[in-house]
């Protein structure tokens, strides 16, 4: 229990006001700090003061007493009377800086039985920086450690990441020459198809115009043909029979189709018979037969 201090933690959101209630020779001597840091106040009263600001919720709110420690309070003289108040005074001020003294021994690191200091759980603040493998480290240390390890683990993934892209690159560089050398043959491929395709169609019209000139040929020796035995004109007499009496052709009006179904009737009659004919197109719309009846 301390001896010369007295500690809050703000319970209440907005509260300023803190009782004091360590004994003290002059309000001079009481100060309040929070969260480790001075802070300004009033006194309502002997026994309460007032902070200029309310500390946050969870803040821990310390007064305490720091007597006149440099000069004495009271100075005897030599055949002066002592009177009860200066003695009292400065027993007070004695007992107070014992006090003063206690508590700052308490507070500071203690001996442990293992010989290690010891914090008794409290926190330690206001650490600095280590200089040897031996030194205690703070928290801003360790955390600027590990940031710094962490983002040495970050460059060294980075590092790996780009040299699987770069090996990727290069597979991929390696497909694309290949897939390069591929469309080269096949763009040579395609040349020589088209080459070839050029010459077929070279080829192809060569034997259209050929056809074309058959063609023209055999409608010449028809119309030819036709004038030599005398055919009809064969411009409206699609489907009609030409019958020949030896010496010219002439029109019947019997239909190619009616005509060969009597010549199927005939031959069935006369079994001793044989029918037999060919049948000739001529432009696409005359058409004759030649016909024999014979035992």
């Amino acid at each position: 229990m301390a001896l010369s201090r007295v500690q809050y933690q703000q319970a209440v959101a907005g509260n300023r006001n803190y009782t004091v209630t360590i004994p003290y020779i002059s309000k001079d001597h009481i100060k309040v700090s929070v969260e480790g840091t001075s802070v300004t106040f009033s006194w309502l009263n002997d026994g309460m003061v007032q902070l200029t600001e309310a500390p946050l919720v969870g803040a821990i709110v310390d007064i305490a007493r720091e007597t006149e420690r440099v000069n004495l309070l009271v100075d005897f003289q030599d055949a002066s009377t002592i009177t009860e108040s200066q003695l009292d005074l400065a027993t007070r001020q004695a007992f107070y800086l014992a006090q003063e003294a206690f508590d700052l021994t308490n507070s500071t690191l203690a001996v442990a039985d293992d010989g290690s200091y010891s914090a008794s759980n409290r926190r330690i603040s206001l650490l600095g920086d280590p200089n040897s493998d031996d030194d205690a480290v703070n928290q801003g240390w360790v955390k600027a450690q590990f940031n710094s390890g962490y983002d040495a683990h970050l460059e060294r993934i980075a590092a790996e990441n780009a040299e699987e892209n770069a090996h990727d690159s290069e597979i991929k560089a390696s497909s694309s020459e290949v897939n390069a050398e591929e469309s080269a043959d096949k763009a040579k491929t395609s040349e020589q198809n088209a080459k070839s395709s050029e010459t077929h169609s070279a080829t192809s019209e060569q034997n259209s115009k050929t056809s074309e000139t058959n063609a023209a040929q055999s409608a010449e020796e028809a119309r030819g043909y036709a004038d030599s035995v005398n055919l009809p004109s064969p411009v409206g007499n699609a489907g009609k029979v030409l019958i020949s009496d030896g010496s010219d052709w002439v029109l019947s009006t019997v239909t190619l189709d009616s005509l060969i179904q009597r010549i199927a009737v005939l031959e069935a009659k006369t079994a001793r018979q044989s029918v037999s004919g060919s049948i000739t197109v001529f432009n696409g719309e005359v058409r004759a037969t030649d016909i024999s009846i014979g035992n």
